[in-house]
């Protein structure tokens, strides 16, 4: 999904005409419809996979993927197509690799092994990230045409895709699963906060923690560093953004070996301090080391891991009031897209205003560090001790077709 964006960019000034700001506008535009679509599918995306099974919809993403990629290496001047393939692919990979994985990983264990794998799936989404734009990269500097890099995003899709189908086995038990209801309403989500207390306080906690994390930090982040810090050059840029996903991919192995030490709730109040601090860090000092001390302290919260705790013992709660996991991953993936819609534009706008009132400061990052860490650790602190006991640890595993439970050893199940 991440190997042509820097094509992308190539190939929609083409369809634009050379008008930078007509291409602007068309990602603009489809990425904001891109996430209308995911608002709109989330929750019957989730619920569909409670009753369909997992595998099917986890192809949906990497076929679309192949489509979308085709087409626009097929028609290269068709800008309506390029259009409406973009938004479907961007809105299908989102909801196959990120609601339905997360369901699927719900099916498989439970209590700091879910959490585990909630980190590693965090992990490997910063892996593609920072490694699919070199491999873009690469091959336009090696001479491959713009069209030829989305046939071979196209193959790459179909390679997934078979993936897939030959390597993933289905995690949902067919007595598992639940009728179908119908197509969900998008503010069904809403649900999450109607389902008692223990679940209202850690839905508001893992959805302010998003405003923190570093999708929504970017914009004002790049802004910053092009206007504001003083001594940060392209390549200093470049050496901290691939930083971000070095680091993200190392999250995943920090979150398994550090909370069976501070336990879940010690866990999510250090990592959610060391998300503040360093959103203090970035918005006192426009300086390179700042930059870069900042992002070494944001590493242990890195990709929301400071809620991941919380997040897992929501989805216990939800299961046990009688949700179903896909269906609960569909109602977090709409309250995290709402963070997401709105998160850029505040801390934007907060920036943009502080540079007036407060120069030399981004008062963005302070405003996110209020949302992202403070408020977050508010609803925290409101959930007593209780509200956190269950089995820690737990991968279920398949053995002769019946579902067996073993502690989690730190191994990945």
């Amino acid at each position: 999904g991440c190997m042509g964006l820097a094509a992308e960019t190539l190939f929609v000034g083409h369809l634009c005409g050379g008008d930078a700001s007509a291409a602007m506008r068309l990602l603009a535009q489809t990425t904001g419809l891109s996430g209308l679509v995911q608002f709109l599918l989330n929750p019957t995306f989730g619920t569909m996979s409670d009753t369909f099974g997992r595998k099917i919809f986890f192809m949906v993403g990497p076929l679309t993927n192949a489509i979308a990629n085709l087409c626009c290496a097929l028609f290269p001047t068709n800008v309506s197509l390029f259009a409406v393939t973009r938004v479907v692919a961007k809105a299908m990979i989102t909801l196959s690799g990120s609601t339905v994985c997360a369901a699927a990983l719900s099916d498989l264990a439970s209590g700091d092994a879910l959490s585990n794998a909630f980190a590693r799936l965090g992990s490997c989404a910063s892996l593609g990230v920072c490694v699919g734009p070199l491999i873009g990269t690469a091959m336009l500097s090696h001479g491959v045409s713009i069209t030829s890099c989305y046939f071979v995003q196209a193959m790459a899709g179909l390679i997934h895709t078979m993936v897939v189908v030959v390597l993933i086995r289905e995690t949902l038990p067919r007595e598992d699963r639940r009728p179908f209801v119908g197509f969900k309403n998008p503010f069904s989500f809403l649900q999450l906060f109607t389902s008692g207390r223990p679940l209202r306080l850690m839905s508001l906690s893992c959805g302010f923690a998003c405003f923190a994390d570093g999708g929504n930090l970017n914009d004002i982040e790049q802004m910053w560093i092009a206007n504001d810090v003083v001594d940060m050059g392209l390549t200093a840029n470049s050496i901290y953004l691939s930083s971000w996903g070095i680091l993200g991919s190392a999250g995943g192995l920090f979150v398994p070996a550090a909370l069976p030490i501070l336990g879940k709730r010690l866990f999510a109040t250090a990592t959610t301090l060391t998300n503040f601090l360093a959103c203090i860090l970035w918005g006192a000092v426009p300086r390179a080391w700042a930059m870069f001390g900042g992002i070494c302290l944001h590493f242990p919260g890195i990709n929301a891991n400071s809620s991941l705790p919380l997040k897992t013992q929501a989805t216990e709660i939800a299961i046990a009031s009688g949700l179903g996991r896909g269906e609960f991953a569909g109602y977090f993936g709409n309250l995290r897209a709402l963070t997401v819609a709105v998160g850029p534009f505040l801390c934007g706008n907060m920036y943009a205003w502080g540079r007036t009132v407060a120069p030399g400061r981004n008062l963005g990052y302070w405003l996110a560090a209020l949302l992202g860490c403070v408020l977050p650790e508010v609803f925290h602190r409101m959930l007593s001790d209780s509200d956190f006991d269950s089995e820690d640890g737990v991968i279920k595993k398949e053995v002769g077709g019946e579902t067996s439970e073993a502690k989690d050893s730190g191994q990945s199940s």
